[in-house]
């Protein structure tokens, strides 16, 4: 049975195609706030699972899943209309790729990849990335200069959980 959480993600999922939409017509400032109904779903559906014991393996894997979808359809969308440099999305979009298939190879051998402060760090500079993109268009300096940090970040993120992966890799 499928949960009220895991609907909850569903609609997040699905909220990527106005989302997408939205940009690609230049509505920016309806894009954000799309972005920001998707962020309120997130931390929704987790309330509802934990609050009312909703819990399950398929919300766990869709919420995983929905979060992607949207950042990634995002990042892409700001990438062909130009406002982002389109190799640093094909970064993190490889980087994310390559980290969840760390996660899945741990998750087969039943340990855990968590979280550290530098993938945190790497969604929060993302974050404010396409905050500043959406908000101001194209601010050059700013956009360079935050485009740098988020590259070190999803570099050096990358890096760590990959070191951090080798004692599961050598089983």
């Amino acid at each position: 049975m499928i949960t009220v959480a895991t609907w909850i993600t569903i609609l997040r999922i699905l909220i990527t195609i106005p989302v997408v939409v939205s940009l690609e017509m230049n509505q920016h400032i309806l894009g954000l706030i799309l972005i920001l109904v998707a962020g309120f779903t997130d931390f929704l559906d987790g309330w509802i699972a934990r609050r009312f014991n909703q819990v399950s393996d398929l919300g766990k894997f869709l919420d995983q899943i929905a979060d992607k979808i949207l950042i990634n359809a995002v990042l892409i969308e700001l990438a062909v209309s130009g406002i982002l440099w389109p190799w640093l999305v094909v970064i993190i979009v490889g980087r994310d790729t390559l980290i969840s298939g760390l996660r899945m190879f741990a998750a087969s051998r039943q340990e855990v990849i968590a979280a550290n402060i530098w993938g945190k760090a790497k969604t929060v500079s993302q974050f404010a990335m396409v905050l500043l993109a959406l908000i101001t268009g194209t601010a050059p300096l700013l956009m360079a200069s935050l485009q740098v940090l988020v590259l070190f970040l999803t570099v050096w993120s990358g890096y760590v959980y990959f070191k951090d992966s080798l004692a599961i890799w050598r089983g």
